[in-house]
């Protein structure tokens, strides 16, 4: 019985990453999808911003020292 459970599951997830990978092969211009906060043109839309980027900006203007006023 366990035994059919692994090899059902490895079959469908054999499937399921065949048909992610067509899905981007036989798309014009098929790319995987921006994640990355910096990459992904929705979230600069709506003006969200990467918090490392934020972060080095806060402790460029205040000194590397200083916290940038969150405490």
């Amino acid at each position: 019985m366990f035994l059919k459970l692994v090899i059902l599951s490895l079959l469908l997830l054999t499937v399921s990453l065949l048909a992610m990978a067509a899905g981007i092969l036989l798309k014009k211009n098929g790319q995987f999808p921006a994640i990355s906060i910096g990459k992904n043109r929705e979230l600069k839309r709506r003006g969200i911003t990467c918090p490392r980027h934020d972060e080095l900006i806060c402790h460029q203007r205040t000194g590397k020292r200083k916290t940038c006023g969150c405490q």
